[in-house]
């Protein structure tokens, strides 16, 4: 069966058109079309009380290994996203959030493009972080 995660992944962009442009390109990686990532990832365009449009992707009790070609599909967004920063001043935040069965095994990653993306980022973090909870059935 093998180590278990839960994972998310989210990006937010400055705009639409940023998004989708960036998604253009994500989409044309091997590895992204080899496993049909985009498939899993929900695609936010709604902008409702001023959000900005994002990506997510949610897998629960997941292999999650960095050297797993699905999962380096997935974390690839992060690449596409800093090119375009680099090269062509886009906005973004990115977060991912894995979960493992250990309880100290929680890993938070973040980046985002500029000092700018500040409120990107803090989009984000409000909207994914991990959480510890308690189960009780009595």
């Amino acid at each position: 069966m093998g180590y278990r995660s839960h994972v998310a992944i989210a990006v937010a962009f400055r705009t639409r058109e940023q998004m989708e442009e960036v998604l253009a390109v994500y989409r044309m990686h091997p590895k992204v079309q080899e496993h049909n990532v985009m498939d899993q990832w929900k695609i936010n365009t709604d902008m409702i009380d001023g959000d900005p449009p994002y990506i997510l992707f949610q897998g629960e009790d997941v292999k999650w290994y960095p050297n797993d070609e699905d999962v380096q599909a997935f974390e690839h967004i992060n690449v596409v996203c800093n090119e375009f920063a680099d090269e062509r001043g886009f906005g973004f935040a990115f977060r991912l959030v894995r979960i493992g069965q250990e309880y100290s095994d929680i890993v938070v990653d973040d980046d985002y493009a500029r000092s700018d993306d500040h409120d990107l980022s803090d989009f984000i973090v409000e909207n994914l972080s991990p959480v510890s909870r308690i189960n009780c059935d009595l």
